[in-house]
């Protein structure tokens, strides 16, 4: 439109300036054609209309062609500055970290629960000096090197460990089966006879759900821990009034369990390791009193 419209405002000022002969020639040239063309066609009409908005026109012609030439500029300058695209490598991108999910792919943490009796003097004392589980990792190591230089020291009680897939949930057992009576039934000259059974496993038993975060850096425990920290005290229930405490006489025995029994979540760092548990036992005869630490210890395959 623009361009049309230029130019019939040149053929307007030609014919303007033209000559008196030449204006009659022109004229007659108008007359001759008058039968074989229309008065006025479609874009003679919009070329009327729009002539008297021509400077509009003109303006806002020059004003998109100013904002292309400005959007070309940035382009240009934006395409300089920017550093060359490198070529893909599918191969590239693969290679994760290990611990770091991959889609599609389970992630497998090697999981490894420490069970430690420590002293209760020193245990008071660890655990005041402890204020969140940052240094865990340094506490493991540190009993870790203390077990065992001293009878009346630390001790290592059970260590259990094997692989665990994220988002399941893993067993880890070293258990024994203690069978025991649980009814009786009366016997020849006061005798008592085990006539039910039941039994139980004694020993450690840990289960826990691992959850890998999306970053790889951390998991998310739950855990339940058992753990029989001594063997069984067999009860003795004498069948006399008299004298109960004869274990000479006819008596029913039955076991008393001893063991800790918690449940804990930790978060905990790929690599390193948390407290799950501590907790004090009760005493046992001849030995200190002592406390149980356990440490989950998580890392990658």
């Amino acid at each position: 439109l623009t361009v049309a419209l230029l130019t019939s405002l040149l053929a307007e000022k030609s014919i303007a300036a033209a000559p008196a002969g030449m204006a009659g020639q022109v004229a007659q040239a108008s007359l001759a054609h008058a039968a074989a063309v229309p008065a006025a066609t479609g874009l003679a009409v919009l070329l009327a209309r729009l002539h008297r908005h021509r400077a509009a026109i003109i303006g806002g012609a020059a004003l998109l062609l100013a904002v292309l030439a400005v959007w070309q500029w940035q382009a240009m300058l934006n395409g300089a500055g920017r550093p060359p695209r490198a070529a893909v490598n599918p191969a590239a991108g693969k290679a994760k970290a290990a611990g770091v999910p991959v889609a599609g792919q389970p992630v497998v943490m090697d999981l490894a629960v420490h069970f430690l009796l420590v002293p209760e003097a020193q245990a008071a004392a660890l655990m005041d000096a402890r204020w969140n589980g940052d240094g865990d990792s340094a506490l493991l190591k540190s009993l870790l090197q203390q077990a065992g230089a001293n009878p009346d020291g630390v001790q290592i009680a059970r260590v259990l460990s094997g692989p665990c897939t994220s988002g399941q949930r893993v067993k880890l057992e070293k258990v024994k089966e203690f069978p025991y009576p649980t009814e009786f039934n009366p016997g020849k000259k006061g005798m008592i006879t085990p006539a039910v059974f039941s039994s139980r496993n004694v020993g450690t038993t840990v289960e826990i759900e691992l959850t890998v975060q999306e970053d790889g850096d951390h998991c998310d425990v739950n855990a339940s821990l058992e753990h029989d920290y001594a063997e069984p005290e067999m009860i003795f229930w004498s069948t006399s009034l008299a004298d109960p405490e004869n274990k000479s006489l006819p008596a029913a025995k039955q076991p008393e369990f001893r063991f800790s029994k918690a449940s804990a979540q930790l978060l905990l760092r790929t690599g390193e390791s948390g407290l799950a548990q501590c907790s004090q036992l009760p005493p046992l005869p001849g030995v200190p009193a002592q406390r149980l630490f356990v440490f989950v210890t998580a890392n990658p395959l």
